[in-house]
């Protein structure tokens, strides 16, 4: 419920309704501007607890609040008016302008309200039926009469008891309380004599609270429990311990005595603040596994967040004296985020998968081509995790095609063999036509694609002029031989073979047929040139026969190779289809100016003669030396070098 300047949230204690209010004062008659919000429930309750953060140093502001009436338990809102009192309890009156009723609040806890004081943290008790707040427990001064049992029966029917003391700031406390504090009232004690002992009714220990009736370190008569001569059991039957004395001025006013149980005195009750249920202060998705309502101040349980909430490990909180449960945790829902980690990076996340709350569910799947590896769905858990499982792999198809055709020569795929990688490419032998064997990794993993090898034959005749196929044939199959012969009057070219091999359906051979008639020395004389001679051993010049050209004395033969003459001894010529052979030359040798191995007392001048084949260079002894051998003539031979001899000494 949002208000018009603050917002109260109000959950119900059984000693109150518990409101977590934000208050700012800043001057006189400026509003404070406190913002928040929160939820009123509250019925059948008995006194209001209010938690306030923080005050201004004003005394007087206008607050918006919203209460709850104690008598019909509905809820009323209103402009409410506080004012602060300052003192040893710090309290407020809070004023409702819609009804104009006005009720009491005091400072239980926290740095409450002193002078020049700019903020606190404190509880505030709403002291409705007389009931006021001290360190952690309620106490009303009933105004009733009743013996020690019947004091017991009235405050139980207040869901209280009798007080038991457990310092001297609480036994003046309950002193105070009573307006006029000239009446005795009974305290919750027991008291034994011989020796002296006290217990109290509601189980409290006395051990850390030792009453000492020797008065030793204080004054009876000022600060002592018990007043001047207490306990005495001065009627033999004072077995209740009483506070204060209706028959006699004390000194000491709100010091002990032992009373006879059935005298009649005033009542005081005391009840502990108890933290109410926990489940009004969760938090949505909040979960109690232990927290009981009326728990003491100072117990502790401990709440988690519901699945599907975090945190979602218990969570202790403790009773505190304010009637809250502090530490309760706020719980918030678990979300996976968009994210679902370790997915496979090739997997896709479905369309829908919108909520990422703990409980939903998405679904990832894997493109086309790839191997699955679970069911894809996968769930937001309690942790914040998504819980699940896929695995995409490519297809592998592997290195090998299969294929039903034995004359494929190879069906070893290299580089990816994964679908969508690369294609595999398969070969028929040699000797094989063929047709596809393009193969591509298809989306289920396995070779798709188709091969077909046909074997190639070649012909049994043959386009060679004259020429057909022999006897002697292994077959017409690839790499096989046969012999071809050449047709009558015909014989094979003598430097060609009559053998052939089948080669992917083509015949291969050299052979040539030419008619078997002899050739002409006449046409192999006039070819050559005049300086050759020709050389045709038994003069056969039949096919198949050779003749060889040279040149004569004093020439050099060079043959024609490629464009390029170049020296030789003799060149060839086949009778054939007519004789075959190279293109020649006949050049005259000439030895050169330089006479090699002449004595190196001698000279020649062989610069002024032709140097050719047979022409002389004559040496002499140079001055000063005599020929001793040889006569000094040189003759150019047929090698191209100067040959002669000479001796100077």
């Amino acid at each position: 419920m949002w208000l018009s300047r603050s917002t109260v949230l109000a959950s119900v204690l059984l000693a109150g309704i518990l409101i977590l209010a934000n208050a700012r004062n800043t001057a006189a008659g400026v509003n404070c501007n406190p913002t928040g919000s929160g939820v009123v429930d509250g019925k059948d309750s008995k006194g209001i607890i209010i938690h306030m953060q923080e005050v201004c140093d004003n005394t007087n502001s206008d607050f918006n609040v919203l209460t709850c009436n104690v008598d019909t338990g509905s809820c009323e809102g209103g402009n409410y008016t506080f004012s602060f009192t300052v003192g040893e309890f710090a309290s407020f009156d809070l004023t409702n302008s819609n009804s104009n009723t006005t009720t009491r609040a005091t400072c239980i806890s926290g740095n409450c309200l002193s002078s020049g004081a700019s903020s606190f943290t404190g509880g505030y008790f709403y002291e409705h039926n007389g009931f006021k707040y001290f360190q952690g427990s309620q106490y009303v001064f009933t105004n009733e009469k009743a013996s020690f049992e019947g004091g017991i029966a009235i405050c139980t029917s207040m869901d209280a008891f009798m007080p038991s003391v457990t310092s001297r700031a609480e036994n003046s406390f309950i002193y105070d309380l009573d307006p006029v504090e000239q009446h005795a009232r009974w305290l919750g004690g027991r008291v034994s004599h011989h020796p002296s002992y006290l217990e109290w009714v509601d189980g409290t220990p006395v051990t850390d609270f030792l009453p000492d009736p020797s008065y030793q370190g204080c004054d009876p008569d000022v600060d002592c429990l018990y007043q001047r001569g207490e306990p005495n059991n001065a009627n033999g039957d004072e077995f209740c311990l009483a506070q204060g004395s209706d028959t006699k001025v004390i000194q000491n006013p709100s010091g002990w005595a032992d009373e006879t149980c059935s005298n009649d005195l005033f009542i005081v009750c005391e009840k502990a603040i108890v933290c109410g249920s926990v489940e009004l202060s969760l938090q949505k998705g909040g979960v109690n596994m232990n927290c009981k309502e009326n728990a003491k101040v100072g117990s502790t349980c401990y709440v988690k967040c519901d699945e599907g909430y975090g945190p979602s490990y218990p969570t202790f909180v403790t009773c505190e004296e304010t009637g809250l449960y502090s530490g309760v945790p706020k719980c918030f829902p678990i979300d996976c985020g968009a994210d679902i980690a370790n997915l496979d990076q090739d997997a896709v996340v479905a369309p829908g998968c919108d909520s990422t709350l703990y409980g939903s569910e998405c679904t990832a799947t894997c493109p086309i081509g790839n191997e699955v590896t679970g069911d894809g769905l996968f769930s937001c858990n309690n942790h914040g995790d998504w819980i699940g499982s896929l695995a995409c792999d490519l297809y592998d198809c592997g290195p090998s095609p299969e294929t039903f055709d034995s004359n494929v020569i190879s069906n070893l795929c290299v580089g990816d063999t994964h679908y969508g990688g690369d294609s595999c490419e398969l070969t028929c032998r040699e000797g094989f036509s063929q047709e596809g064997g393009v193969y591509e990794c298809s989306v289920n993993g396995t070779w798709s694609g188709d091969v077909s090898c046909t074997e190639i034959f070649c012909p049994n005749a043959t386009t060679i002029p004259d020429a057909m196929l022999g006897e002697k044939c292994g077959g017409l199959n690839h790499g096989l031989e046969c012999n071809f012969e050449c047709a009558y009057g015909t014989v094979p070219h003598p430097s060609r073979t009559t053998n052939a091999t089948c080669n992917i359906g083509v015949w291969e051979t050299d052979l040539e047929c030419v008619e078997d008639v002899p050739c002409a020395n006449q046409e192999l004389t006039s070819a050559i040139p005049a300086d050759a001679v020709l050389d045709c051993p038994g003069n056969f010049t039949s096919i198949g026969s050779y003749c060889y050209a040279t040149c004569q004395d004093g020439f050099d033969l060079y043959e024609d190779t490629n464009g390029y003459f170049e020296l030789t001894d003799k060149a060839s010529y086949l009778c054939g289809a007519g004789w075959e052979g190279p293109t020649v030359q006949c050049a005259p040798i000439q030895c050169g100016v330089l006479i090699f191995g002449l004595d190196e007392n001698a000279s020649a001048d062989c610069l002024h003669v032709s140097g050719f084949y047979n022409t002389e260079c004559v040496a002499t002894c140079n001055d000063g030396f005599t020929a001793t051998e040889g006569d000094g003539i040189y003759k150019c031979n047929k090698v191209g070098l100067w040959e002669g001899s000479l001796t100077c000494m």
